[in-house]
């Protein structure tokens, strides 16, 4: 189906030693709990094809969280640099375990594929207590004329390998994940198996915050990565999706029931979109993080097919990069991804009504 397969294989050695806490290129580590800041190294050598770099984890706010911290964020960014040696396009995995499991050489979380140089980037909603090991790598999109062609990095390590690399003490979850996420979209249909449309690329993204779909493929196909996913998600709130209409199980049919969860996690609020309020002045870099940002990220976020996942975080990152350009692109300005004075006006002029 479009939904493809995940791969997996690849070396087992890697980094440690030392606290790998660096924001992105061109980043910045918003004050992430911590002093030191200590380079990640390149993973590989010179000659290796696929490489990866600054493996991060930031919460929601933008902040970084720091080697052995302590959060109650319950969703988490995972963020790398991921290169090609013959530029194609590569994505980021993450195998993410609980302190006291053992890593298997078998990826849990996935990005899309990204261009060579770029940030791939990974939200994992879900989360729950406990303290987690974190190392990522990187893949090379794999060539179909070539059986076995699969090409990945060295595992990278987020920390120290025999360390807790962060640790989550929560009360409980967000009642409205909305608010957490900054991702809001509002369900008014059914879906099944065979579907393919942009309610489902929605339910896609909200079956990965909510950890139930590691797989991470925005499709908006209905397959059977999907269903299962589905099926998960209603069981993880069987009372209120299940129970209350006499099952015991999920069956992955995106109905009445599921579809009122969804809601009351994920509507936007009335008045969601114009909650920041003011003038869109500027300027912006990639990496910064300020209420500017938000009130660009909120003028974006009223056109779907330009900022489809919506959040609302203030810091300007890889998504509001490729919302960017997606405005650009439709109003034939050039494509640099940041916000310039030509682009600010004419998001005032179209969005900002």
């Amino acid at each position: 189906g479009d939904e493809g397969s995940t791969g997996g294989g690849g070396s087992s050695s890697g980094g440690g030693g030392g606290s790998i806490i660096v924001p992105p290129s061109g980043g910045s580590s918003g004050g992430g709990g911590g002093g030191t800041t200590v380079s990640n190294p390149i993973s590989g050598g010179a000659l290796t094809p696929v490489q990866i770099r600054n493996l991060v984890v930031r919460k929601p706010n933008g902040i970084l969280t720091a080697e052995r911290e302590v959060v109650s964020d319950t969703i988490l960014n995972f963020e790398a640099q991921v290169f090609d040696s013959s530029n194609q396009k590569v994505r980021l995995e993450v195998e993410l375990r609980k302190f006291d499991e053992q890593f298997t050489n078998a990826p849990t979380l996935f990005s899309e594929y990204v261009d060579s140089g770029k940030i791939a980037i990974i939200t994992r909603g879900g989360l729950v207590d406990g303290s987690y090991r974190v190392r990522a790598r990187a893949r090379r999109f794999p060539d179909p004329n070539i059986v076995g062609a699969e090409v990945v990095s060295e595992w990278l390590w987020f920390g120290d390998q025999n360390t807790r690399d962060f640790t989550i003490i929560t009360s409980q979850q967000p009642a409205q994940a909305s608010a957490a996420t900054g991702f809001t979209y509002y369900f008014s249909s059914n879906m099944s198996l065979g579907m393919k449309n942009k309610d489902i690329e929605a339910f896609q993204k909200i079956l990965n915050l909510e950890g139930v779909y590691p797989e991470n493929i925005v499709s908006g196909y209905f397959g059977q990565l999907t269903r299962k996913a589905a099926i998960a998600f209603q069981e993880k709130y069987k009372s209120e999706i299940l129970t209350s209409v006499g099952l015991s199980s999920g069956t992955g049919y995106v109905g009445k029931s599921t579809r009122a969860k969804l809601n009351a996690l994920y509507a936007p609020k009335e008045g969601t979109v114009s909650a920041v309020t003011g003038a869109l002045v500027g300027p912006f870099s990639i990496g910064m993080q300020s209420e500017q940002v938000k009130v660009l990220q909120t003028l974006l976020a009223k056109d779907i097919n330009i900022y489809p996942e919506g959040k609302i975080t203030g810091y300007y990152g890889n998504l509001t990069v490729q919302a960017v350009k997606r405005f650009q692109t439709k109003y034939g300005i050039e494509q640099t991804g940041i916000a310039g004075p030509i682009t600010r006006t004419k998001i005032n002029e179209i969005l900002g009504k």
